[in-house]
């Protein structure tokens, strides 16, 4: 039985959601594209999380902000060499991060619709990673991850509405979001644009906060989504 970590990355670029794919140096699928992944090294690793951690370090030379497991596959025909279990993680990268030669960013959304042929099925993890990274939006705090530093509320809200490819309401969209558990202050002014606005920063760096309600203005990128899969 062959098993493996995989890491659908997703990071936000130039008002794009992009997912970074890797070209592969092996058989099966040799030049072919696909998620960045590897196998479990025991004397190395101390559990799962540890070994996605190490696969982007080692595969792509990226760290993630945030990361998730989302789900675990075995089957006898995802892999022609033989049964294959796999565990399918989330991460969130920061943009400024430059990956290895071999690796390429790409709109997760045009991938999507293209339905380019991919190594594995790896275009099925990366539709399973995208529905958690859209739902977990639709109720909790997870966009803020995608800032390395400091950020406006604008450039929060335009994140959340490039996941959800929906515009937010502003009002609604900042009583949600501008809460001392979830953002801080940091005093000082994004004077790049001409009405200067106050930047903020992650309360927490691993912090995560969930909602009772789901985010206004989803319904549509959900379902169509959904349909994808």
């Amino acid at each position: 039985m062959i098993g493996t970590i995989e890491v659908c990355c997703f990071r936000l670029q130039q008002g794009q959601l992009q997912v970074l794919l890797s070209k592969r140096k092996s058989e099966p699928y040799l030049n072919q594209f696909g998620l960045i992944g590897g196998g479990i090294l025991p004397a190395e690793d101390t559990d799962i999380r540890d070994t996605a951690i190490r696969i982007l370090r080692q595969r792509a030379n990226i760290s993630s902000q945030y990361l998730e497991q989302v789900n675990t596959l075995a089957n006898n025909h995802r892999d022609p060499r033989d049964w294959s279990i796999c565990c399918l993680f989330l991460a969130i990268i920061t943009p400024e991060q430059k990956v290895l030669p071999h690796c390429k960013w790409i709109n997760v959304f045009d991938l999507i619709n293209s339905k380019v042929n991919l190594a594995f099925d790896h275009l099925s993890l990366i539709q399973q990673a995208l529905l958690r990274l859209i739902n977990k939006t639709q109720y909790s705090s997870l966009p803020v991850h995608f800032f390395q530093d400091q950020f406006t509320l604008p450039e929060l809200q335009d994140a959340f509405e490039t996941i959800l490819r929906s515009k937010l309401p502003k009002a609604a969209f900042r009583r949600r979001l501008n809460r001392p558990d979830i953002l801080v202050e940091t005093g000082e002014k994004d004077r790049s644009q001409n009405r200067p606005a106050a930047l903020y920063r992650s309360a927490e760096q691993h912090l995560l906060v969930h909602y009772d309600q789901l985010m206004k203005g989803h319904s549509t990128t959900h379902s169509e989504i959904e349909r994808m899969l």
